[in-house]
Formats: C-alpha cells, sequence, structure tokens
C-alpha cells in the first residue's frame, strides 16, 4: 500500500514538475450548430501553475436554447498535466458539471455531474495543431458522454481559430420519465494561450 502512495505521489509530482518554470492561461469561445437541437455556446478558460501537487484549474460555461432541449451548464475542474513537451499535451481531470434552468420535452430538469476528462493537443506549438477531449458524468440513473475533436490554425500573439466535430450524449432521468438527447454536429471559435 506505501509502495502504490509512493508510486502516486511521484507520478503527481512528475506531472505537476514537466513544466515548473510556466504560468499558462488558456481561453477561448465556441459556436456549436448542431445537427438536431440548434446551437449551442460555450466559452471556457483554465490556469496552469508550477505548484507541485496543486491541481491546475479550468472552467466552462454553455448555453443550449431550443424547442426540444434548453439549458445552461457550468463546469469547474481541477486537472494535472501529464505530458506538455510541445508535441504532445496530455491531461487528465476530474469537476463537477451542473446544469442548471433544464427542460426537455416538456419536463423540467436540474442535475449536478461529478466529472471525470482526458484531453490531448498534438502539436500545441506549431501553426497547425489537433485537440481531442472527453467528459464523462454520471449521477444516479442521469448520465452524460461529451466528445469532440478537431483542428486549431495559429494566428498571431497566442491566437488561433478552431474548428471540430462534437457528440454530447445525455440520458436523463427526469421525474417518472427517462429521455436521451444526442446533441452532434460542427463547431467553430477561437482559442487563445498564453
Amino acid at each position: 500500500m506505501k509502495k502504490a502512495i509512493f508510486a502516486g505521489a511521484a507520478l503527481l509530482i512528475t506531472a505537476t514538475a514537466a513544466h515548473a518554470d510556466m504560468l499558462g492561461v488558456k481561453a477561448g469561445y465556441n459556436y456549436w450548430n448542431t445537427t438536431n437541437h440548434e446551437e449551442v455556446q460555450s466559452v471556457y478558460g483554465s490556469f496552469e501553475h508550477f505548484i507541485p501537487l496543486v491541481p491546475n484549474v479550468a472552467f466552462r460555461a454553455e448555453k443550449m436554447d431550443s424547442d426540444k432541449l434548453s439549458f445552461t451548464s457550468y463546469e469547474t475542474s481541477a486537472y494535472y498535466e501529464f505530458l506538455d513537451n510541445g508535441n504532445i499535451d496530455f491531461d487528465l481531470g476530474l469537476g463537477l458539471r451542473r446544469i442548471a434552468s433544464g427542460e426537455s420535452n416538456g419536463f423540467d430538469f436540474s442535475e449536478t455531474f461529478p466529472v471525470a476528462s482526458a484531453e490531448a493537443t498534438l502539436f500545441e506549438d506549431s501553426d497547425l495543431s489537433f485537440f481531442g477531449r472527453v467528459d464523462l458524468g454520471k449521477n444516479g440513473d442521469s448520465e452524460f458522454k461529451d466528445a469532440q475533436a478537431g483542428v486549431r490554425l495559429g494566428l498571431f500573439a497566442g491566437f488561433s481559430l478552431q474548428a471540430g466535430y462534437r457528440q454530447y450524449e445525455m440520458d436523463l432521468n427526469i421525474g417518472r420519465a427517462n429521455d436521451t438527447e444526442t446533441m452532434r454536429g460542427f463547431n467553430a471559435g477561437i482559442h487563445w494561450a498564453f
């Protein structure tokens, strides 16, 4: 047991010390034109630091408003950066996603989900980079799977244009009813990393 704890601590120190001389801020905006639930707009941001064992922090806020499904969601997470060498950036995190003021097919709902996330970026320091992210959340009989992948084109001073594809499946237990909604489609936006 002690060996497992020591190995886990060593892994976390390695992850957080990979770029111990850096502070980093990332932020962005995405417009998502889903094929079956109209539009979703989202903003996100993260802060990375050099303090060993203390996780980095990130947030995201989204708003969907359609006849079939509407909600506002807020997510806060803590994550560790396990790889960051210019060619591969890989993060793992845990957080909470609050879905508030939700309405699906005439039923009102609000849920708070524990979330596990994984995110990877290839060639982040290049003019052309690729990214992917998966978020999984579950609370009782309700759950969601949220996956996206895309490409970024670097412009200047850390600003990039980005575009990709996203699929977001929600399986909601609302009162006595179960409702499964799947949102999918292309998205585009801007990304800034400093």
